[in-house]
């Protein structure tokens, strides 16, 4: 169990591309950025809890912040980084790749913002333009 007096984040957003056959480097090419985490096909995400080697590879950009912060504003920060990047992300979605918008959040009785989360039009369109999937987990404390 979190717990928030510590140093880890309780609220993450992070926009996750995923390809059995496009690597990492191909990926942070295609895309014209590099990735804040990667990860490897049947490679071991260092500190992992469970230690199994990943099935795909995977490349992402991630916004956090503390419970003091709503999840709706590190959703708009990761969007405000990746809507730039449409044009790059439509295309390597076109090579296979499979493109997913991650939304972890941690919520207890006194959260001061609360469950749940929006999204605007911009973020839709965008979301429905790159094809990506939308997997949201929230966890109480």
């Amino acid at each position: 169990m979190l717990n928030v007096s510590d140093d880890r984040n309780v609220r993450v957003a992070a926009l996750v591309i995923i390809s059995d056959a496009v690597d990492v480097e191909a990926l942070t090419a295609a895309v014209g950025v590099p990735p804040d985490r990667s990860l490897g096909k049947g490679k071991v995400r260092p500190g992992s809890t469970l230690p199994f080697p990943a099935k795909e590879h995977s490349w992402e950009i991630r916004e956090s912040g503390r419970r003091s912060v709503a999840i709706s504003e590190v959703i708009e920060r990761l969007l405000c980084r990746a809507i730039p990047l449409r044009n790059a992300i439509m295309g390597v979605k076109k090579s296979g790749c499979e493109v997913k918008l991650k939304i972890i959040q941690w919520i207890s009785d006194d959260d001061p913002h609360g469950p749940g989360f929006s999204l605007d039009g911009n973020a839709l369109k965008f979301l429905a333009d790159v094809g990506a999937f939308v997997d949201v987990d929230q966890y109480l404390e």
